[in-house]
């Protein structure tokens, strides 16, 4: 399992968030499965390090990478952030334009509306990219933070935060309150996650407040 970390960027301020070295995952199994045709977000705060391993590595991932179910967001082969859904013979997504920034947290976050099958993905809460799928996207009771799902292969290396999942899809406005929640608050004070303004329907959140374990149970 994942290990607890402070954040250097923040003096003063430890136990908001977890170290992946390469070789860790956090695991949650049985995970209470999203209703895909409700629509749903997911995102968390990401600190890449500049020594991630080659190759796209796995940040959030409920599914299985072994028959492409579920939902994935990824940090690509050339350093770009991804959100793709699948749904069970193949998948789709988007992803943002640039690479994301190295040895800083970053807000990433993904939605899918299942009314116009339409997959979203924001970079420090604002819309990066959008496209339609054909997929609509199945889920299954395994849910990791930091590397594929079943093959446990793909693994991230840096720091992860404040990672949530919505069974409806946030707004813009949403996301974007979500993104400020390190910003909203001063230097040496203790660091307390926040649900959103809207918080219905969030069915995990995982703060990372020197442990793992879902603050909605």
């Amino acid at each position: 399992h994942a290990t607890y970390s402070a954040i250097p960027n923040f003096p003063g301020i430890s136990g908001d968030s977890f170290s992946f070295d390469g070789n860790e995952v956090v695991d949650y199994r049985p995970f209470k499965a999203l209703v895909p045709s409700e629509g749903f977000s997911a995102g968390l705060f990401a600190y890449v390090s500049d020594n991630q391993p080659r190759g796209l590595s796995v940040l959030f991932h409920n599914g299985s990478y072994s028959n492409l179910i579920g939902w994935v967001i990824e940090v690509t082969e050339n350093g770009s952030a991804g959100f793709n859904v699948g749904d069970n013979s193949s998948s789709n997504g988007v992803g943002s334009s640039a690479s994301i920034p190295l040895n800083e947290f970053v807000h990433i976050f993904g939605t899918y509306e299942p009314s116009t099958s339409t997959t979203k993905i924001y970079i420090d809460g604002d819309l990066e990219s959008e496209d339609n799928v054909n997929q609509v996207p199945s889920t299954r009771d395994e849910l990791t933070i930091g590397c594929r799902a079943s093959f446990r292969t793909r693994y991230f290396r840096g720091k992860a935060s404040d990672a949530r999942i919505h069974n409806r899809v946030l707004s813009a406005d949403e996301v974007k309150q979500l993104s400020n929640i390190r910003s909203d608050r001063s230097y040496g004070s203790p660091y307390v996650p926040r649900k959103p303004v809207a918080a219905s329907n969030l069915v995990a959140w995982y703060p990372f407040e020197g442990e793992a374990s879902d603050a909605t149970a």
